[in-house]
């Protein structure tokens, strides 16, 4: 009975509800994190996120596996056995009725139950002092009343009783036995395993593989702290980066101080350590060569570029003007500390400006009336804007507060007037960028060196002749593309060698639209071949030509720097391209292009939209097809309302129904209802996870050999069978739903295949003989998996990587959508073996990282075989 029919509250049972018997379900998983403890995997992340599981939980979920009983008695026993909290119980019961993880009447029994693993006496016991732990994240299955943990075969290694499981969370983290025992005692009491049972559950454990000796240099035997170095590098950067400029602030105080200087201070406040504020360092170096430096007799500009908590009273403390530039990721802070600025003294006066600032009327009057603090907002670009300000303002700013009536003549800002926000008409779009100072030439920026920072983003040029409707780039779509001089990209480049920033992001909305980019990535090139850095690069390719990319793709690849050559295709269907106003490169173009990347052994990646205005499920489900067909990684963002780009004009929602507010995901266009968004994102998650990482990727064109259904369709075709019926496909169920957040085995890749075996021979009718027997054993054998040695060789019957290598074949002339039509079958083929290895060590420091993480540090999963596709390898030391 699902939780919402005819449940009552949390925390109180009736005596029907407390009679009701409930079992397990099959698909049930627990997964065992450092920093989560044991809990529910996601399953969605609004409805079902991740839900802790206590002790008295795991009791009771052993409670319910065993067989059938009232839930009432197992909640009693539970609560008197350690003193749960029976509303504690109760929830997790509601919680778990809701994601379909427990089932009416006695818990379905899996097929013939494995015997229980041997233990051999040859592990010796861990000295005292030994720091144990366990890999991070792993999951267990819940079955028959025991919490089993497999490896990369299937073959089950250790099997526990409730109590035993919660003794080996102990070691989610680095602990020694006796360290793991205390904590076992404390939250047990007298259900606690006695000492000597505990001692030999961790030899156990060792030998199962399931714990191992603590190694900080090792990411797996290091959980709690895979990124400890990578963190302490952190958070001495921004030590060292606050040190820096507090000295340097205190230094113009002083001198200030010293001279009794009355000007009125101008503060640019940045809360971001990682990386300096670009933005605000090209606004403040035109604000002070502005009329060859005519504003430095009224103001007095804070070198602040890092904003702390010790250093922000210290900018209070005389009247000014403070600088906010707002992006998503900040804007928050910003109004934080700028309605701090307002409190400390009205007579501040604080300016917004950034891409998400609103600028339509219907946004930007809610932001006034919902930040009383801001007196100021500028549109588009900031620096000939801020410095009209500054001009306007000279004299009227000080003891009091300002007198904004003087800014009616500063195109492009909106401020507030008393009760009244006044908008001036627009402003143009600067000429010249040249016109705009380098912060990094003029040293503004060079205090970020005592960092150094991990990253910095640079321009090469500014703007953007396309229109695409999702996109506000700095409000520079449909705009001339203007150029800075080579002379200042390659100081600026030279900087950034100089200060040893390991990556460098190139803020063109179309890097290789020019020739002269090809020149810009032979320098990256040069100074990483000979100072070491920068080592890697993010660039956001140009849409409507790849007529350098390949040649400057290849040139960071062999000089070693991280880069994804990326093309932000965002969709193939001309419904969409049209409503969205786009207009992609010609398919032949891209075509040429992805096969060149993989004679090349180059990533490709391909940026694709989820939400877009008219859009359907069909054009999305074509979308990610046209990736498969190609063989390039799909790289699916959705889509945002972004405040000032066309899509949230109010005529261009009205037309397209679209009911997100600006920030807000759309989920909802006259294309889509929000339950076919919902739809699609299950798919973009499941396609991530059998696609782009591989999990199923092999199986998928196996499939469509043996039935014509494209890739794309068997992928939805297991999403809704799993869906329906969790206790016919528990694992499939549990991958279709949770997998992603996850990244690591469901108790074992080899039982995942061996219920997509079921699934393809009982629903797709695929024949069951040993041509498929083989695509199994390949498809294991590439996913990456803890505990595995390499290189490893599989004896097939029949030849894949060549039957591969037909449909490689095929694809690249001319039958890229009917090569299923053309290729042979794979049982055609004689014996082969098949060789797979890890030469960059992905067993080891990609599984178990998020999706999000494994994309932010361009890991990929495809071990090296020949069905791998390329992807850029972790370079040594470049963990940015």
């Amino acid at each position: 009975m699902p939780a919402d029919e005819g449940s009552v509250p949390i925390g109180v049972a009736d005596e029907r509800r407390r009679a009701q018997v409930l079992g397990v379900s099959q698909s049930l998983h627990l997964v065992v994190t450092s920093a989560g403890g044991i809990a529910v995997p996601v399953y969605d992340y609004e409805t079902a996120p991740e839900l802790p599981v206590g002790p008295g939980g795991v009791l009771l979920l052993e409670s319910l596996a065993v067989g059938a009983r009232p839930i009432g008695e197992a909640v009693d026993e539970i609560v008197a056995r350690v003193g749960a909290d029976a509303g504690e119980l109760w929830a997790l019961v509601d919680d778990l009725l809701a994601r379909r993880l427990l089932v009416e009447g006695p818990a379905p029994q899996p097929g013939p139950v494995t015997p229980d693993p041997e233990f051999t006496d040859d592990v010796e016991p861990p000295e005292w002092f030994v720091l144990l732990v366990m890999p991070s994240p792993v999951v267990f299955r819940v079955g028959s009343g025991r919490f089993d943990f497999f490896d990369h075969q299937g073959e089950l290694q250790a099997r526990m009783s409730a109590v035993e499981f919660l003794a080996a969370g102990e070691w989610r983290g680095p602990s020694t036995v006796q360290e793991a025992y205390e904590r076992h005692v404390a939250a047990l009491g007298d259900e606690a395993l006695p000492k000597p049972a505990f001692r030999l559950l961790a030899r156990r454990l060792l030998a199962a593989g399931l714990l191992g000796v603590f190694d900080g240099a090792n990411p797996t035997h290091n959980p709690s702290a895979r990124f400890a170095d990578e963190m302490r590098e952190a958070m001495q950067t921004e030590y060292r980066l606050a040190r820096a400029t507090e000295s340097a602030v205190d230094a113009a105080l002083a001198r200030r101080a010293a001279a009794a200087d009355r000007r009125v201070t101008v503060v640019p406040v940045n809360t971001e350590w990682r990386t300096p504020p670009s933005a605000l360092g090209l606004i403040v170096a035109y604000a002070q060569a502005f009329e060859g430096g005519v504003l430095d007799d009224a103001y007095d500009f804070l070198p602040s570029w890092y904003t702390n908590k010790t250093l922000f009273p210290r900018l209070l403390e005389n009247p000014g003007v403070f600088l906010f530039s707002n992006y998503s990721w900040i804007h928050e802070d910003n109004l934080e500390h700028s309605a701090r600025v307002k409190a400390a003294n009205p007579a501040n006066v604080t300016i917004h400006g950034g891409p998400d600032t609103p600028k339509y009327e219907h946004d930007l009057l809610r932001y006034f009336a919902a930040n009383p603090h801001v007196d100021i907002t500028v549109r588009g670009e900031g620096e000939a804007a801020l410095a009209d300000i500054l001009a306007a303002l000279r004299g009227h700013v000080g003891d009091g507060p300002a007198d904004l009536s003087v800014l009616a003549e500063v195109p492009g800002i909106s401020y507030r007037l008393g009760d009244e926000i006044i908008t001036t008409g627009p402003r143009d779009r600067i000429a010249d960028v040249d016109a705009v100072p380098s912060p990094w030439l003029l040293g503004l920026f060079d205090d970020f060196a005592a960092g150094p920072p991990f990253w910095i983003t640079l321009e090469s040029n500014r703007g953007c002749p396309y229109g695409c409707t999702f996109c506000d780039w700095g409000s520079a779509t449909l705009s001339r593309i203007r150029k800075f001089s080579m002379e200042r990209i390659l100081g600026e480049l030279e900087w950034c060698a100089a200060h040893q920033i390991k990556a460098v992001g190139l803020a063109d909305a179309n890097f290789g639209i020019f020739e002269r980019d090809v020149e810009i990535a032979e320098k990256i090139v040069q100074l990483k071949t000979t100072v070491g850095f920068p080592q890697a690069v993010g660039i956001n390719y140009a849409k409507n030509t790849v007529k350098h990319l390949a040649r400057i793709i290849e040139m960071f690849a062999s000089a070693g720097i991280m880069v994804e050559g990326t093309v932000s295709l965002q969709s193939m269907d001309e419904t969409t391209l049209v409503a969205i106003k786009r207009k992609n490169i010609k398919v032949e173009q891209y075509d040429n292009m992805a096969v060149e990347f993989r004679k090349n052994d180059l990533p490709l990646t391909v940026e694709l939209m989820m939400g877009l205005p008219g859009a359907t499920m069909d054009s999305f489900r074509d979308d990610l097809q046209e990736c498969a067909d190609r063989g390039v990684r799909a790289r699916v963002n959705p889509t945002f309302l972004l405040p000032n780009s066309p899509m949230n004009d109010p005529a261009y929602r009205a037309e397209h129904g679209i009911t997100a507010v600006a920030g807000e995901l759309v989920k909802q266009t006259n294309s889509y209802t929000e339950q076919e968004y919902d739809r699609m994102e299950a798919l973009r998650k499941l396609f991530l996870v059998c696609d782009r990482f591989g999990v199923l990727r092999q199986v998928a064109f196996y499939v469509r050999a043996e039935t014509g259904m494209r890739e794309i369709d068997f992928y939805e075709r297991m999403l809704t069978v799993a869906s329906a019926d969790p206790e016919r496909w528990p694992i499939l169920s549990f991958t279709v739903q949770a997998l992603e957040p996850l990244m690591v085995a469901p108790g074992s890749w080899k039982h995942l295949l061996d219920e997509v075996r079921d699934f393809v021979v009982q629903e797709l009718g695929v024949p069951d003989d040993d041509a498929l027997r083989d695509v199994l054993a390949v498809q294991l054998a590439v996913i990456p998996g803890r505990n595995r040695t390499f290189p490893e060789q599989v004896t097939l019957t029949h030849d894949y990587a060549g039957w591969f290598g037909t449909i490689i074949e095929a694809k690249e002339t001319g039958h890229r959508h009917d090569w299923e039509q053309h290729v042979p079958a794979l049982r055609s083929f004689g014996p082969a073996s098949f060789t797979v290895d890890d030469p960059d060590d992905l067993c080891l420091i990609a599984v178990g990282l998020p999706t999000h993480m494994l994309s932010l540090k361009m890991l990929g999963w495809d071990l090296d075989s020949p069905v791998a596709r390329a992807w850029v390898p972790k370079l040594e030391g470049a963990d940015a």
